[in-house]
């Protein structure tokens, strides 16, 4: 449960125990598909609540939880998955919207505190991934709208992700934080 302090606390520490040390933290979790759609004055405070407590207090419960060990090795990464939603503004979304928008700052933050300690912090923002066949089954529009925006003009899949994923958790990024990298195919650019 990344929204609760002692979960968290022994996710590091069963990771400290199976491999003697954290290399990387990819904070991943999101409250998504469950999400009330629609204008922000009709959204459930509880949803708003348990959006913010799993998006925005989840990346930060689980870097907090292995930032000491990060500390003691002198590196690490941190890697926070935001969503081009923020970007875009998308309407009918403002929860989601305003806590992947808290993911872009929280990574800036974290950047600058912990840079001293040699802990890159980054994000990537993917664009839509159509990843569950009952979610998308309601919106078949999207993806289309989507794809018709892209350079690159087809769906986006979680591969896609990868290599920078890749790039920005290994070596190759030693000169890299508090970064906000988009994998959008060319939806827009920064």
């Amino acid at each position: 449960d990344v929204t609760d302090l002692g979960s968290t606390e022994q996710l590091a520490a069963t990771t400290i125990e199976e491999f003697g040390r954290v290399d990387s933290l990819i904070n991943n979790a999101a409250f998504y598909l469950q999400v009330t759609r629609g204008p922000f004055e009709e959204l459930p405070p509880e949803e708003w609540d348990l959006c913010m407590a799993v998006n925005v207090k989840g990346a930060w419960l689980c870097s907090r939880a292995v930032s000491p060990i990060m500390k003691k090795q002198s590196h690490g990464t941190i890697l926070n998955i935001a969503s081009m939603t923020v970007n875009d503004g998308t309407p009918g979304f403002l929860h989601y919207v305003a806590s992947k928008s808290a993911i872009w700052g929280l990574t800036r933050s974290m950047a600058r505190e912990l840079g001293p300690f040699g802990i890159r912090v980054n994000t990537l923002t993917p664009d839509y991934i159509p990843h569950d066949k009952e979610y998308d089954a309601k919106q078949p529009e999207v993806n289309k709208a989507i794809i018709s925006r892209r350079c690159l003009s087809r769906t986006q899949e979680p591969e896609d992700l990868v290599g920078t994923m890749l790039y920005l958790v290994s070596d190759l990024s030693e000169f890299t934080t508090g970064q906000n990298i988009w994998v959008n195919g060319g939806s827009a650019f920064h």
